[in-house]
């Protein structure tokens, strides 16, 4: 994509704030994967074990990248919330990171217009909080080569994460990081528990939906460790109780994944009986619950 398309895009966005959001109908193919036993295993490996941590897109977008599933684009945050975020800048920066990561699904799903159209919300948020200028060499380094390489822009995007502590205003940056990588890992929790609950429908390989479940169940399992890391994390930053974003509503749900059965030991039940089970069901409610109190603070459901 050239500097001519981001250049209009930009235009509109700053100075029309008219959005064109073209719709893009992924091409999935049907074709039957064979999965081996050492290819589940090193899976396996992989999620629970090199776990990806908190501030992580690229291999956690990577795990599920590898899945026979389709791209379910509305499970993510519509951009239509964006003026939902604007008299507050906590969630500003939540949703930020709630963005980026949706962005780092579209790159891994090839969908490469519709997190244009995401990264411009990027921009406008970050435009709010006076740092959208730091956001804007990457935004270059995106979409100036035709052939980017989705790894390598995941890559990016986790790096556009990690550095934006330096980019927020001094006076709040502790704050606003936090929230920034709170909403970052809400969503990728989030987009993680809509996986196992739509598994079924949304596998493309009938045959490989109980293999599918049974990763996403072992992703999970690594979130368990990547959670207690944030929690830590978020509370040496001494940031007073009334400026977390959300972290009573973590700490709840870092007690409850550590006490369900199915995150402990994954062979506990059939994988294809786990959207069913109190347990599971238990836990999507409180991440969707925390999602919405994320990128939907007016709705009902986010009370």
């Amino acid at each position: 994509m050239n500097r001519n398309r981001f250049g209009n895009y930009l235009v509109l966005l700053i100075f029309i704030n008219i959005w064109i959001l073209p719709s893009c109908k992924p091409q999935q193919s049907a074709e039957k994967k064979i999965i081996s036993q050492t290819e589940m295993d090193s899976f396996h490996f992989r999620a629970v074990h090199e776990f990806p941590n908190y501030d992580n897109i690229s291999a956690i977008i990577s795990l599920l990248k590898d899945l026979d599933l389709i791209y379910f684009k509305d499970a993510l945050n519509s951009v239509d919330n964006i003026d939902k975020y604007t008299d507050n800048d906590l969630l500003t920066a939540a949703n930020i990171g709630v963005y980026m990561t949706d962005m780092g699904y579209m790159w891994s799903q090839e969908q490469s217009d519709d997190a244009f159209n995401y990264n411009v919300v990027v921009l406008s948020l970050a435009d709010r909080l006076d740092m959208a200028k730091n956001f804007l060499d990457s935004f270059f380094q995106r979409y100036d080569d035709e052939d980017a390489d989705p790894d390598s822009i995941l890559l990016l995007i986790e790096r556009d994460l990690r550095e934006a502590i330096k980019q927020f205003p001094e006076e709040k940056r502790l704050e606003l990081y936090s929230a920034m990588i709170t909403g970052s890992f809400v969503e990728k929790l989030y987009l993680l528990y809509e996986m196992i609950k739509r598994c079924p429908e949304i596998s493309i390989t009938a045959d490989l939906t109980e293999e599918n479940m049974q990763r996403l169940v072992w992703i999970a399992t690594g979130q368990i460790k990547a959670l207690e890391a944030l929690n830590k994390t978020v509370e040496e930053y001494g940031i007073p109780r009334e400026d977390m974003l959300c972290h009573e509503e973590l700490i709840m749900l870092d007690s409850i994944m550590k006490g369900t059965d199915f995150l402990q030991d994954s062979l506990i039940m059939n994988a294809l009986q786990i959207p069913e089970d109190p347990e599971f069901l238990n836990i999507y409610t409180e991440v969707s619950r925390l999602r919405n109190l994320v990128t939907n603070p007016d709705s009902k459901a986010a009370r």
